[in-house]
């Protein structure tokens, strides 16, 4: 069985709170539970600018990116937003075949996307 982690931090740009999820190990099915619940508790509280890093993913499954698809647009109609970093080339891959990097913005550092999510 694979583990899972999500470690939280916060970025405040620009008077904006943004909450960085450093994720590590797989986002397959067994994971995408826990992220969800994580993602759901997170938006219900009120953060609205989420910026997911993927340096420590080296898998995503199809419910994995379904989970976040789900998260962008939830926070989409409340007037927030995603953005994903660190993609490992293999993952960034699969997303742009798929065509999800037409969907969630990407970008190649945390910084990077702290001020795309928070500029907009």
């Amino acid at each position: 069985m694979n583990s899972f982690e999500v470690d939280l931090a916060t970025s405040i740009q620009g008077g904006k709170s943004i909450l960085i999820l450093s994720l590590k190990g797989h986002l397959d099915a067994a994971a995408v539970p826990e992220l969800e619940k994580k993602v759901s508790q997170l938006i219900e509280g009120g953060s609205d600018l989420l910026v997911f890093s993927f340096k420590a993913i080296d898998y995503v499954s199809s419910s994995g990116l379904g989970l976040l698809l789900a998260a962008h647009r939830r926070l989409e109609r409340q007037g927030g937003r995603i953005c994903l970093a660190e993609v490992s080339e293999e993952v960034l891959h699969i997303m742009d075949v798929l065509g999800f990097n037409r969907i969630i913005r990407i970008f190649p550092t945390v910084d990077s996307a702290v001020q795309a999510v928070v500029s907009g």
